[in-house]
């Protein structure tokens, strides 16, 4: 039986831990930068493409962030300010970008080819 998940991508089913994510909000789209947090006063937030959702003392009630858990990826630091770093220059740019967008699938006859 082969496993499903590389090894750095193992996790508990539940509860969730901290860190930071990528997740596609909708079936081919471009992942968002994500990240669980767990604050201070003990209660659960997630974080979307730079949104903060409602936290909660339960991370089962606390806004997204069981689909975070569930269906990110996780990723590590580099990755995640380089998510944040392609939707600023997308801004200023290339206002057309998927990491502008979301929550729209990518469509490839509409991307831009790649300039250096």
């Amino acid at each position: 039986m082969s496993n499903r998940h590389a090894t750095f991508q193992r996790r508990l089913i539940w509860p969730p831990e901290p860190g930071i994510f990528a997740l596609r909000l909708v079936r081919g789209a471009w992942r968002a930068p994500c990240r669980i947090i767990y604050n201070d006063d003990g209660r659960w937030q997630a974080e979307i493409d730079g949104e903060l959702q409602e936290p909660d003392a339960d991370p089962a009630l606390a806004h997204m962030v069981s689909a975070i858990w569930h269906g990110g990826i996780k990723v590590d630091a580099a990755t995640y300010q380089w998510m944040l770093a392609v939707k600023a220059h997308a801004a200023l740019h290339d206002p057309d970008h998927p990491a502008l967008h979301p929550r729209k699938p990518i469509d490839p006859r509409r991307l831009k080819p790649l300039t250096f």
